[in-house]
């Protein structure tokens, strides 16, 4: 939980530690990211450069409702507007409206459209219609392009969705996308089948499904795709996903098949293993394909995560698998470091080295906090003494 009302991240090259990037952010009294400054390091000047900046604006209820990006001008030393996104939301906090902004026009003094959206929900809080428009620059207008109408069971789960396209020409709504959705007694999806509108003959066409299995604690253990062949009349499997997991429910198996339609069933295709430690933290995960010809797993993918007592994440390893050596080169590393308010304090960014399989550093990236303030200035305020070189 961040205890300051500004954060400053400082990144540093990988040879001599010198500065290369810097990011303020800054927070309104409810903790929530009001500004994000982004500036790189001139090294001939010896100065920071202003790059580019985000401004948030939220409601009484917390909900972001502004979002506006600049580019910095080093030649008028303005910030110049580049898109915005305007969100609004009922009394139950769901988001009724979103309009995004693409360009400003200058010349004219105004934002430039580029798309809408409009929801409804119903008494509970499900959305039961979404309305998607584009905007005209001919007709300097709002113009339908598509819209969702969704339905729901007594528990929330949705059972239904139907998708249409504006026809322009004759001003309504041409069926486009259905999907069905089922479930079992203790409320996990077990199907969804998609349709298509066949205008000609005015009726819904089968084009894919998804079928799911679950296990007595309501672990999905499978997951199948099939498409609808329309000359046999009759499902074709496309590819399948089995999962497997330990006593606390954390999955400890995902292997993935492909339809063979020579033969009509399910080849194995790869394979991920996970481990996790006493807490539940994700540790390791390898990533295997199958080798059709021997018959048998290679590996190709490790991923390595370590945590500290307070849940942070303090590492991330990848590695890829050298076959003709049979062992682990390195790739990519992050180390990160955290204050005793769970702030993050350090990101160490490594490669590796193919030829001698050693760690290189990339670059380092600082934080500071500050304590709880007030400032006139959010682009350049006087608290920033953080302007120093990192050793």
């Amino acid at each position: 939980m961040l205890n300051g009302i500004l954060l400053l991240s400082i990144f540093t090259s990988e040879t001599d530690s010198s500065l290369t990037g810097r990011n303020l952010y800054s927070y309104n009294e409810n903790e929530d990211q009001t500004l994000w400054v982004n500036y790189v390091w001139d090294s001939e000047n010896d100065e920071w450069i202003k790059d580019w900046r985000e401004e948030y604006e939220y409601d009484e209820n917390g909900n972001r409702t502004l979002e506006v990006s600049y580019e910095w001008d080093s030649y008028s030393e303005l910030w110049l507007k580049e898109d915005k996104y305007v969100t609004e939301y009922d009394d139950n906090g769901n988001q009724t409206l979103g309009i995004y902004y693409g360009e400003w026009d200058s010349e004219n003094d105004k934002w430039t459209g580029d798309w809408k959206r409009e929801y409804e929900y119903d008494n509970v809080g499900n959305r039961t219609l979404g309305v998607y428009y584009d905007w005209s620059s001919f007709s300097e207008s709002w113009l339908k392009d598509w819209k969702a109408e969704h339905e729901y069971d007594n528990v929330g789960n949705r059972t239904l969705e139907i998708d249409y396209d504006w026809d322009l020409v004759n001003s309504e709504w041409i069926e486009n996308w259905r999907w069905e959705y089922e479930y079992d007694e203790n409320y996990n999806q077990t199907l969804e089948a998609r349709y298509t509108w066949d205008g000609e003959n005015e009726e819904w066409r089968k084009n894919l499904k998804h079928e799911y299995e679950y296990d007595e604690d309501d672990n999905q253990t499978l997951e199948a795709r099939y498409n609808w062949n329309i000359e046999n009349n009759l499902w074709i499997g496309d590819w399948k996903r089995e999962y497997e997991y330990d006593t606390y429910g954390n999955q400890t198996l995902k292997l993935g098949y492909d339809w063979g339609i020579e033969n009509e069933e399910w080849i194995k295709d790869w394979k991920k293993e996970y481990e996790y430690d006493d807490y539940g933290n994700q540790i390791l995960e390898v990533y295997y394909l199958w080798d059709i010809e021997n018959e048998e797993w290679i590996k190709n993918l490790k991923f390595e995560y370590a945590f500290d007592e307070g849940g942070n994440r303090t590492l991330f390893v990848k590695y890829m698998w050298d076959m003709e050596n049979a062992l682990w080169i390195k790739d990519t590393k992050d180390v990160y470091e955290y204050d005793e308010n769970g702030n993050r304090t350090l990101w160490a960014d490594y490669k590796g080295d193919s030829e001698d399989n050693i760690w290189l550093i990339d670059f380092k990236c600082f934080y500071y906090y500050s304590e709880i303030i007030a400032y006139s200035d959010p682009i350049t305020p006087e608290v920033l003494v953080f302007n120093r070189k990192i050793n």
